[in-house]
């Protein structure tokens, strides 16, 4: 009987691989069949308020598809110690927008523009799995590694590699070197500069900032006032 329960467990793992596989290059169209939604700004014409609602839809669903914490945390994972906890807070929100504002529209041009193919897919273990897409544009050839692991019970954009460049160790690479420079007020200034610019190409209004409580005023006192 154990001998059976064995091969029968032997038997059962190349199909939990193949399914893990077959899920993430589900998830993998599916994110792109959203990016093509993405109206892009035209240059000299900016979007509509209805195309700009239409976007900030599709930009929720696309939210979905991204594990944020890994994303905003491990480019900072080096420097953590740098960042008070209410400079981590006001980094994470603004990172996470910037690449959103980049990702999205950015994205959705080249799948629309490029000839493209998801070539393969494979379970990397430990809930984690890697899809392959094959692009060319501009009669340039360029493979897309995108990288899935699970997060919450669903398959989520940990990494995305460019011909084996990882886009999150580049950011390490680049927010390291400006927070040894300048320190971390400089990075969140200069990620402050390249949210405005983007919010303006694409038409939006600039986030308001949440305001701070005012300082309560000591109350007056009137026990020696003349009548």
């Amino acid at each position: 009987m154990n001998r059976i329960l064995a091969l029968a467990l032997c038997l059962s793992l190349p199909a939990a691989a193949a399914d893990r596989s077959d899920e993430a290059k589900k998830r993998t169209q599916a994110f792109i069949d959203g990016l093509l939604k993405v109206k892009q700004v035209e240059e000299g014409k900016p979007l509509t308020a209805a195309e700009n609602d239409a976007n900030q839809k599709v930009f929720s669903e696309l939210d979905g598809y991204f594990d944020w914490a890994y994303l905003t945390s491990e480019p900072v994972a080096t420097r953590a110690d740098k960042f008070t906890k209410e400079e981590r807070a006001e980094f994470d929100k603004k990172f996470k927008e910037v690449i959103r504002l980049v990702a999205y529209p950015d994205s959705g041009a080249f799948f629309r523009k490029a000839k493209w193919s998801i070539s393969g897919a494979k379970d990397d273990g430990g809930d984690k799995a890697t899809v392959t897409i094959a692009a060319s544009k501009d009669d340039l050839d360029t493979k897309v590694d995108m990288k899935w692991r699970i997060v919450e019970g669903s398959l989520r954009i940990y990494d995305v590699a460019f011909d084996g460049d990882s886009l999150v160790q580049d950011y390490k690479n680049q927010i390291s070197r400006i927070i040894d420079k300048g320190g971390v007020k400089d990075l969140i200034a200069k990620i402050d500069k390249r949210k405005a610019a983007l919010e303006k190409s694409a038409g939006l209004a600039p986030a308001k900032e949440e305001a701070k409580p005012a300082e309560a005023k000591p109350a007056k006192d009137t026990k020696g006032a003349k009548k």
